[in-house]
């Protein structure tokens, strides 16, 4: 099978092309571009340089991915529209996956001491964020402030986690402040900087339908998960 992936969630843009057989994951092809460029104007065309370098077509895609959010408003609007283009000219279906579990992924071999928090900077003081413990998700992906996830870990977290290890792809200014309040129950706070790449996520999928626990969306059920109101809807809120 055939999978196209795309992100746009954040500043960069990205796209990669897998093929998965019943014993090999190949990737075929991956563009990424962080430039002074809109996603509007990235995104076709690397994903046409994806198909054109594997001598592929849209036709041969099983596939169609979309990195759903959270992240960038403007962005996973342009990303999913284009996902859902795809799948909608072709008759495929679509995949989204998370930015969240995107981040994740990128982890491997955690200690059973240590929770992992993917995370993206949401502004003032907060965050998107998810929890997972042995690859399980203890704490679904909300929205947050940045100083309440201490308590929200004291509660759900196993006793035998001690250790907490943030993956983001930039640590807020701001992080460092609270690192003191997570002590004593944590005894190591750590972070992880990467980037999101459609390549990471284009393997979550695969994974998800390898393991037939994707779920599997016609183009018209495809949308950005924001988990949060944008500014304009949060000022449209406060006029009534």
């Amino acid at each position: 099978m055939n999978i196209l992936a795309i992100d746009t969630s954040m500043q960069a843009t990205s796209c990669a092309l897998l093929q998965v057989t019943d014993k090999t994951t190949t990737l075929l092809a991956a563009n990424y571009l962080n430039v002074a460029l809109t996603h509007s104007e990235t995104s076709q065309v690397l994903a046409e340089n994806c198909l054109q370098a594997a001598q592929l077509t849209l036709k041969d895609i099983d596939y169609f991915v979309a990195v759903n959010g959270p992240g960038s408003f403007t962005g996973l609007r342009i990303g999913v529209t284009l996902v859902k283009t795809w799948a909608y000219s072709q008759n495929k279906p679509c995949i989204a996956v998370s930015s969240l579990s995107t981040l994740a992924a990128a982890v491997m071999d955690l200690p059973e001491d240590t929770c992992l928090i993917p995370c993206l900077d949401a502004r003032n003081e907060r965050v998107y964020l998810q929890v997972e413990v042995a690859g399980k998700i203890v704490i679904p992906a909300q929205a947050t402030a940045f100083a309440s996830i201490k308590e929200q870990l004291q509660v759900k977290l196993p006793q035998t986690v001690k250790k907490i290890k943030f993956i983001s792809t930039g640590k807020p200014e701001w992080a460092d402040k609270y690192a003191a309040t997570f002590q004593p129950e944590f005894t190591a706070v750590n972070w992880q900087i990467t980037e999101l790449s459609a390549v990471q996520a284009a393997k979550v999928a695969a994974l998800q339908i390898q393991e037939q626990r994707a779920k599997l969306l016609p183009y018209n059920e495809l949308v950005p998960n924001y988990l949060a109101l944008s500014q304009a809807e949060r000022q449209r809120q406060l006029k009534k």
